[in-house]
């Protein structure tokens, strides 16, 4: 339309002829004339008032120009009056409006949430910690290991035995492969062994998934043998013989990982979006409680095997 809202004080008056709903017809086709409203309104489509206000928050939340916006409120007025109109006496037009309205709902409480601001710092530590890989992430290392396990305590002394050899075995191996090798051939007796490579691990035990699938935890990886991998000095290098409640290890260090650590500021920022989100979802189940404490819902008994029946529109 061009014209600016704010000096819209006469308003508008639209009068139009629709052609057809917008899913099975063309756009419709609005003519405009100007004429004076009522204070706080810019347009009348039919019997249906537009205020100012409406308009305004409308183009707000969703970054758009008031005219634009303006237009879509005038064609979306326009559509649904003549569904009302052309649709079949059957059609479900009460149902389709409440969905519709509650919607509208749901993006009410959305604006209301982005509203409050920046994530808080209780929110802030909550997603940190959740996302800790990418916002607040300590140094770690990626290291290969032999451990002589230990199934009963009475085994205690001859799986360190072991863990020696394959200490002494494994000394100046020339790369993953060959650490493996040498601590493969060593006699563990009746000592079980077991030689594998690990993702980077932190000084606390926190496995980083960088490219393995994993989502480890804090506390997944011994505290003791998580310390001695991030000990070693350089890649190539390997530990002394190490304890966990598993029983000694050998470690040899693979790769260091420097830490990830963002600002308090940026990590408010990245995680706002999904704050906001859980701030609505909050919103949403508490509304939704109150709403069913009130409210008599009803649920036919095989209301699952009926819905199960349905076939989608091709």
């Amino acid at each position: 339309m061009g014209y600016a809202l704010g000096q819209c004080a006469c308003g508008l008056v639209i009068c139009a002829v629709v052609g057809a709903v917008a899913c099975r017809r063309a756009q419709p086709t609005v003519s405009a004339r100007s004429q004076r409203l009522s204070p706080g309104l810019v347009a009348r489509v039919g019997p249906q008032s537009i205020p100012r206000q409406m308009v305004q928050e409308s183009a707000r939340a969703t970054g758009s120009r008031a005219d634009q916006t303006l237009q879509r409120i005038v064609q979306d007025v326009l559509l649904a009056m003549e569904a009302r109109a052309a649709l079949s006496p059957g059609a479900d037009l009460d149902a389709i409006e409440a969905a519709v309205l509650a919607r509208i709902l749901l993006e009410d409480i959305r604006r209301e949430t982005r509203a409050r601001g920046l994530p808080s710092d209780e929110e802030l530590a909550v997603a940190t910690q959740r996302r800790w890989v990418e916002l607040d992430r300590p140094s770690s290392s990626r290291t290969t290991h032999a451990v002589a396990l230990v199934k009963r305590p009475e085994q205690r002394a001859e799986a360190r035995e072991v863990a020696q050899r394959i200490a002494r075995a494994t000394r100046g191996a020339r790369d993953a492969e060959d650490f493996k090798r040498r601590a493969l051939a060593v006699n563990p007796g009746a000592i079980g062994v077991v030689v594998e490579a690990l993702p980077p691990i932190t000084e606390d035990g926190r496995a980083v998934p960088v490219g393995t699938g994993a989502d480890d935890g804090p506390g997944k990886y011994d505290v003791r043998f998580a310390r001695a991998c991030n000990a070693i000095a350089r890649p190539g290098e390997q530990s002394e013989v190490v304890e966990s409640d598993f029983g000694w290890h050998v470690i040899r260090l693979e790769e260091r990982l420097p830490a990830v650590r963002m600002s308090v500021e940026e990590r408010r920022r990245a995680v706002s979006a999904e704050v906001y989100r859980a701030r609505a979802s909050r919103e949403r189940e508490q509304l939704l409680k109150a709403l069913r404490a009130r409210t008599r819902v009803v649920v036919t008994r095989n209301a699952t095997e009926l819905a199960g029946l349905l076939k989608a529109a091709p």
